[in-house]
Order: C-alpha cells, then structure tokens, then sequence
C-alpha cells in the first residue's frame, strides 16, 4: 500500500452523504462537537471512497460536568426526535441509533472500559465503564481494536472542511501504510471479539498482525457463536474458518468443547459471498457435510430445526 501521509479533508466533506451532513449540523447547533471516528475514516484513507460507517463520539463544547452532559444528551434526542422526525434507538452503552431520511449514524459518549482482572475466560462486553464526555481523543480511543481503526475526523462547528480536523492519537495511519493490525488497547485480549475481527481484518485487507496483538493470550471459553456467525456474515469469505483454526491450533488457545466440536469447519470448501446458513446447506447439498453436522451447526447457531429438517429432507 502507498504511503500515506494524510486524509484530503475537503474531498472527505465533499463525498459525506447530504443527510449526515444535515444531521451533523443538527447536533452541532444544539451545542455539541462530534467526532467520526472508525470504518469510515479509515477506509476512506485506504481508497478516498466513504463507506456507511458512521460513529460519532459527543462532546459537549463547554465541556461541562457528567450529570449536566447528560441532561442535555437527552434533550437533544428529544429535540431531534420531535422537531426534525428522526428515529433513535438507544443501544447499550448511552450509544443511540439514529436513522435520518436515507442515513443511519451512532452517537456515543467518549468512555474508558475497565476488565476484571480476576477473571480470566470473559464474555463480549464483560467489563465496567467510565464516561467521560471531556476524555481528549487520545484516551477515549484506547477502548478501540486497531489502530486503524482509530482515525477520526473532528467537528468544532457546521459540517464545512475548514472546520474539521483530521486526528490520528494512535498511529493508526502510519499502521494503515504499512499493512499491520496493530492494538492501542491494553485489554485489547480481554474481549473474546476482537480474536474474530482481528481474522476478519486479517482477511480483508491481508494485513500483518503485530506482535502487540498477543494472539496466543486469548480465552475464549466464554465466546459465543452467534459472533462468529456475525463476524463471519460481515465478511462471508470462504477461508474465515480455515484461518481461524490455524490460530487456534498454532497458538495453542483455549476454547470451549462446543466450539472444538464444529472444527471440521476448518476444512469444508465454503464460497465467498454467501452467509454461513447458506453456506453450510449447499455445503450438505454438495455432500460435504453431512446431516448430523448441520443439525449441530443448527443447534449451536440458533438456526429454526423445524425448517433446518425440512430443507434437508427437501435437499436429499
């Protein structure tokens, strides 16, 4: 990958849908600062296109006290709600969901997050945490993955190139050149997660891991599979399952009986660009796998029996 020494603020405006731009705008007149940060800034610094990811963190722009930031963080759902017909979702983590005509974004409040560190295996979000709506950008990004994943474009007022800042406190861009997944996050591990999007980032882009993911200390006992089907779908490529298994049998991690159980995955021909439901039924109607397989994989997954059964009898 070229180097890369910076993003083209104007063109990044530029190429912003018009509904984001207005919501944007929207925020920042009822007296707020956001922050883009994550998929869009970063693939945008891969090939100058924009992507739908759109993550803001919020801040308030008198950097006022918690309780206060609060306050006035619903207020501005209700004004957006009731004044201008947007639709927003609270999602855990004080994070809101908001859809704007044609655009979708998500609104967060900058947060540290603490892991326990008595407890070895965790679960995906098993951990405390601390908001802090005047966390400067360098702390509130060391909760993210990646580097590259810690790009962000800063808005102080209306959504114009002359006000927006691009900020990188992590190195991510100098990462991005180079092709390396590399973490800022210390409890980076502590999220069974990150191990399938670190595969997921791993396939998409064909980047290095560095030696900061300490791959070989993840636990995932406590892994669950409707994130490997998730992390999965997000790609749908064909060898996700083959690389994670070289991971996990090359750096000796320790899993759960039920997900060693489904390791024949690791050798079954999938196709790209089919979801894994999908996947593993032309895979039984190819002959290879057979019917106890996805009668487990159906368990595990979630997948209706009822209608698993029925397909394969139709199949056979």
């Amino acid at each position: 990958m070229d180097l890369i020494q910076t993003i083209d603020i104007k063109l990044f405006i530029s190429k912003l849908p018009p509904d984001v731009i207005s919501l944007i705008n929207l925020i920042m007149d009822q007296g707020f600062e956001l922050t883009l940060v994550g998929g869009s800034v970063r693939d945008f610094a891969i090939c100058e296109e924009m992507s739908d990811d759109f993550d803001f963190e919020l801040r308030d722009n008198n950097s006022i006290g918690h309780e206060e930031f609060l306050s006035k963080y619903k207020k501005l759902i209700n004004y957006l709600e009731c004044n201008h017909n947007v639709i927003c979702e609270p999602l855990p983590f004080l994070i809101s969901r908001l859809k704007y005509n044609d655009c979708e974004i998500e609104l967060s409040i900058p947060r540290l997050e603490n892991y326990k560190e008595t407890q070895n295996a965790k679960k995906h979000r098993d951990f405390g945490v601390d908001f802090d709506s005047r966390l400067i950008h360098k702390d509130a990004f060391l909760r993210r993955d990646f580097t590259i994943n810690s790009l962000g474009i800063h808005f102080q007022e209306k959504c114009l190139f002359e006000n927006a800042v691009f900020i990188d406190p992590q190195g991510g861009l100098e990462d991005l050149s180079q092709g390396k997944l590399k973490t800022c996050n210390p409890d980076f591990n502590s999220d069974p997660v990150r191990f399938l999007r670190m595969i997921r980032f791993h396939l998409r882009f064909g980047f290095e891991l560095d030696d900061s993911l300490k791959v070989g200390t993840f636990n995932l006992q406590k892994l669950t599979f409707y994130y490997i089907e998730k992390e999965f779908n997000t790609l749908c490529n064909k060898n996700f399952f083959h690389r994670m298994w070289c991971y996990l049998d090359n750096e000796q991690i320790n899993i759960n009986a039920e997900l060693q159980s489904i390791s024949f995955l690791k050798d079954l021909s999938l196709c790209d660009g089919l979801e894994l439901y999908d996947n593993i039924l032309k895979s039984f109607q190819n002959n290879n796998t057979t019917d106890v397989q996805v009668l487990l994989l159906s368990s595990l997954f979630g997948w209706k029996k009822k209608t698993i059964l029925k397909i394969l009898k139709q199949i056979k």
